[in-house]
């Protein structure tokens, strides 16, 4: 069988096409991207988070830096100061509280000491002006109760150093909440989801929104459920 010349042309040009496409969709996507404020949640941090080379201006070896968020265009960052399972007793619960102080003042500090890259926000108008600013908005969060030991006034202290994200479990169950990823050894349910505490703590965080809310949103005539 014979393939005319029109007929290879046509079938050549169909697979440039083919080509070309991806690669408008990527510059198109490419262009959204930049476009929009990309948010991402939620980062671990390493333990010595804004030390030597894990200080947050350094392109260092840790998956999140400054300039990486900048070459990647995420506009908010959400850097959790999270603290694993120990020991639940008194002497745990205050380790891992003073770890979980040490990594939020960590956090706290990436706006202080880079004003020109990084901005602290606490509300969506924050996150908002430190994007249209062209910095990168440094959101506080918390992952894992067990640091809270017992306390739920620890939740307020928490919102007042910024903290606007909060998840109470991790892996393992702890005195607030089961975890849905339990301790190899241990039950597979310890509360049958939220304990009574955790309840409780959730009754703290809900009020955080309502606080953290901007002022033009707090004036109109919303009623809490």
């Amino acid at each position: 069988m014979t393939i005319s010349r029109r007929k290879l042309l046509s079938v050549g040009s169909a697979a440039a096409a083919l080509v070309a496409l991806p690669r408008r969709l990527m510059a198109q996507a490419a262009d959204l991207h930049r476009d929009l404020l990309v948010f991402d949640p939620h980062a671990d941090l390493p333990g010595d988070f804004g030390q030597g080379r894990h200080e947050a201006g350094v392109d260092g070896d840790t998956q999140v830096d400054l300039p990486k968020l900048t070459r990647g265009g995420v506009g908010a960052i959400g850097l959790a100061a999270f603290v694993p399972q120990g020991p639940r007793t008194a002497d745990g619960f205050e380790a891992a509280w003073l770890r979980t102080r040490a990594k939020l003042a960590a956090i706290r500090a990436v706006a202080a000491q880079h004003p020109d890259k990084a901005a602290l926000a606490v509300s969506a108008d924050q996150i908002r002006a430190a994007h249209k600013a062209g910095r990168t908005a440094i959101v506080p969060t918390f992952l894992n109760a067990y640091a809270l030991g017992r306390d739920p006034a620890r939740l307020d202290w928490l919102a007042s150093q910024g903290v606007r994200i909060a998840g109470l479990v991790h892996a393992g169950h702890n005195d607030w909440a089961d975890s849905s990823r339990p301790a190899a050894n241990g039950p597979a349910a310890e509360h049958g989801g939220l304990s009574a505490l955790g309840r409780e703590g959730v009754r703290r965080l809900m009020t955080w929104g309502w606080r953290s809310m901007s002022a033009s949103f707090r004036q109109r005539r919303w009623s809490r459920p």
